[in-house]
């Protein structure tokens, strides 16, 4: 069964989308030009290096996933617990996975637009966190630091290289 149906937007399909919907439960997509289907078409792409979001666990690599539910890391067969702030800091990056987040909204995320945190505290979260995700704490690949910036929590998916041009 199809997940999805995209259709040329015209009046005369509509009573033929009407009947597949009911049967099949698969709501249609109608598109109007074809700049619509290309942009379409570039996000089903993209969706598909998306990392792999099973119920409550992300992967973030082959042998490292995030467990959202019971607020742990699995990594190479070892379980690493997360205290809650630790998990606040993961649940925030991981909302906007491969994006980078400036350190004052990760901050206001995990703490409150009020809340009363020096960076170096910051610090101490996302070293502990590097110790529990990354193979190499000190050469991080998932949990990266954009001087002056913020932080990013990548997948394993978003660092392969791509192809040159």
């Amino acid at each position: 069964m199809s997940d999805m149906i995209i259709l040329a937007e015209n009046l005369q399909h509509f009573p033929i989308c009407e009947e597949i919907s009911k049967k099949s439960g698969v709501k249609p997509i109608f598109i109007q030009s074809r700049q619509h289907f290309e942009a379409l078409l570039n996000l089903l792409r993209e969706s598909e290096s998306a990392p792999v979001v099973s119920g409550d666990l992300i992967e973030l690599a082959p042998d490292i996933q995030f467990d959202l539910r019971r607020h742990l890391i699995h990594r190479q067969g070892n379980v690493y617990p997360l205290s809650s702030t630790e998990f606040k800091i993961m649940q925030s990056l991981s909302s906007q996975l491969g994006i980078p987040c400036q350190t004052m909204d990760l901050i206001d995320a995990v703490w409150g637009v009020h809340g009363h945190i020096g960076l170096d505290s910051l610090y101490v979260y996302i070293r502990r966190l590097r110790e529990k995700i990354e193979n190499n704490p000190s050469r991080p690949q998932l949990l990266i630091t954009h001087h002056g910036f913020g932080y990013e929590l990548r997948t394993l998916s978003s660092l392969e290289p791509t192809a040159p041009h």
